[in-house]
């Protein structure tokens, strides 16, 4: 559970609600943003890849290919430079 700071003036207690309300608004949107986020990593993370040697298919974690046993560091480092790109445009807009 987060903590959310709430500054109370007993001139304008009905300012604290409003204030309340706006922390609340301002982490629900980060909380979606995050959720998206999560969503486009699992998603990404369930997409079929080939090695790009003989085509076979290669699952997550595989670290060489299990047909012809190319070292698929490159490609992955590729794959995660790409998930990153695709979350920071999505996060942009």
């Amino acid at each position: 559970m987060h903590g959310v700071d709430v500054t109370i003036s007993i001139a304008d207690p009905g300012g604290a609600r409003a204030a309340v309300n706006q922390t609340d608004r301002a982490y629900s949107r980060a909380s979606l943003a995050s959720e998206r986020d999560v969503s486009r990593v699992i998603a990404a993370l369930s997409e079929i890849r080939a090695c790009p040697n003989c085509g076979t298919r290669i699952r997550f974690g595989d670290l060489d290919c299990p047909h012809c046993g190319l070292d698929l560091e490159d490609s992955q480092r590729d794959w995660a430079a790409d998930l990153v790109d695709r979350i920071s445009d999505h996060a942009e807009n």
